[in-house]
Parts: C-alpha cells; structure tokens; sequence
C-alpha cells in the first residue's frame, strides 16, 4: 500500500510503531476529523490507569524529509499523534481495555492551514487502517445548532384574577388563537376541563334553558353542522338534566293536582317542560 512505501522509504519510527509513543489503536468508525483547530479521534488501549491518564500529542511527520522523499510529504500534510504513558494515583492490578474520544489541538502552523491542505492522519499498527484522511468539520452525527431562541419564562395567572370580572386571563405574548381552548364556549379536550366546563354551564340553566339547548344541539349534529359546545360530555348532561327536570316538573303538577281545594290555574310553566323533554326522548308525560 501506498502507506507502507512511505513508511519504508523513511526507514521508518511510523513502521515499528515508535512514533506513537505508548501503544494504542485509531477507530475506523467514528472517521477521526478535525474541529476548531484539534483532532478528534477515538482511541483504544490497554492501561491500569483511568480513561483521560494519558497524554495524546498531535505533531507534523516527516515535514524535514529530504527534496527526493515522498510525493506525499510535499503535497500534504501527515499527522502522528504521540500517546504518553499514564500517570493516575492508584493503578489497577491489572490493565482494562479502554476506549476514549480523544481530543487534542494541532500545532498553530497545522491548524491555521487546515481548509487549504489535504491532511492524513497516520494510524498505529493493528489499526484498522494505516492512515486517513482528515478534514475540517462537525462531530459525527451532530447536526447544526438550531438558532437561538429566547423562550419566555412561563406565566401564570395571577391569583387575584376574577375571569368573571376581569374576562379571560391571557399570558403576556400570547396570539388570541392560543387561548380558544380557554373559552368556555368550547369543549376542552381534557375530560376534568370539559366536566368542569359542563358542570358549571348547566348550573346556569333553567329547565327551558336546557330543552333550547338540548335542541340546539341535536339540530347541529344531525344538519352535519360542528358545533364546539356540542361535545358528547355536555349532550349527556343535557339529556339527563333534561329527564331531572321533567320529572321534578311532574312531581310539581301531580301535588298540585291532588290540592282539590286548589283553584284552576292556568298551566304552570314546568309542564311545557315534560311536554317538550317527551318530544325530545318521545317519552309520556
């Protein structure tokens, strides 16, 4: 290979494994490149020590090779980087196979060079290769940095707020299309909200007030119409307000019925109520 011709033609500290210092193994995958100015590499060796215990130094071979030496050494630029023994406190028994991304700067002269030469990374013996090419670029699989975005820090309502005197509260920010949800005109899609919402609609309804709505409803639904306060949690609680209600107004005309003293009276405003809830449910009144 190209690579051991060079190697053999400088006699070579690269060929016997003397240039990288403490032996030590260059990953083919992630590919090694460079980065504001330093190699990235990811490195594997055998030490007692802990990961990071030695020094990796990136240095220019062969940049004195002679006027005859390799075409590569003139029209390149060929990098060894040295690993230095471990230093740590408290050595294992016995060495641990270790793996690290190492990440150490090129000399000033390399770094300021590196968009206008073609540079190759020399690999230790039992790499997977003998040398690589290298180049200016992002790490691995890191995309590019989105652009910053200031986020607002969240808002909430204030406590002294009275939505009833105050109106709708709306966060400082926020588009009127952000707080539809919010109006209690329109289901919600949480079921605790919609029953809430629900609830205190219907508290404010009269038993007419119900059968108009139910109504209302029922004629959206079936003419195929959307209808954002028709949700199936407020048509259930109308119908069943609806039979409450009827069935509290029958109570009211049967104890009135059985007054015989009572005088004729006209009919009492309950009693459109069973007639219209016996139409809607086609229930007897």
């Amino acid at each position: 290979m190209h690579f051991l011709v060079l190697a053999a033609s400088l006699g070579c500290p690269i060929a016997d494994g003397t240039a990288f210092g403490e032996p030590y193994t260059i990953s083919a995958t992630p590919e090694p490149y460079i980065s504001e100015g330093s190699l990235v590499f990811e490195a594997s060796y055998s030490s007692a020590c802990p990961p990071s215990s030695s020094a990796f130094v990136a240095e220019r071979f062969g940049e004195d090779a002679e006027a005859d030496g390799p075409a590569i050494l003139a029209s390149s630029v060929m990098i060894v980087v040295a690993r230095s023994p471990p230093e740590c406190a408290s050595p294992l028994f016995s060495e641990q196979q270790i793996t690290e991304t190492v990440r150490t700067p090129l000399p000033p002269d390399l770094a300021a060079t590196v968009s206008s030469k073609t540079m190759f990374l020399a690999c230790p013996p039992d790499s997977y290769y003998e040398m690589m090419r290298v180049s200016e670029r992002t790490a691995p699989g890191v995309a590019a940095a989105e652009p910053a975005v200031e986020l607002a820090a969240e808002v909430s309502m204030p406590a002294d707020w009275d939505e009833e005197e105050d109106g709708v509260w709306v966060a400082p920010g926020s588009s009127p299309e952000a707080v539809v949800a919010e109006d209690d005109s329109v289901a919600f899609s949480d079921p605790v909200k919609e029953a809430r919402r629900v609830a205190e609609e219907l508290a404010t309804h009269t038993p007419d007030d119900t059968v108009a709505f139910l109504a209302h409803c029922e004629s959206k639904l079936a003419a195929g119409e959307p209808c954002g306060c028709c949700s199936g949690t407020m048509m259930d609680a109308l119908r069943k307000k609806v039979v409450t209600d009827a069935a509290a107004a029958r109570d009211d005309v049967n104890s009135s019925a059985s007054d015989a003293n009572a005088p004729p009276a006209a009919e009492p405003r309950s009693a459109a109520v069973i007639h219209a809830a016996a139409a809607a449910f086609s229930i007897g009144s």
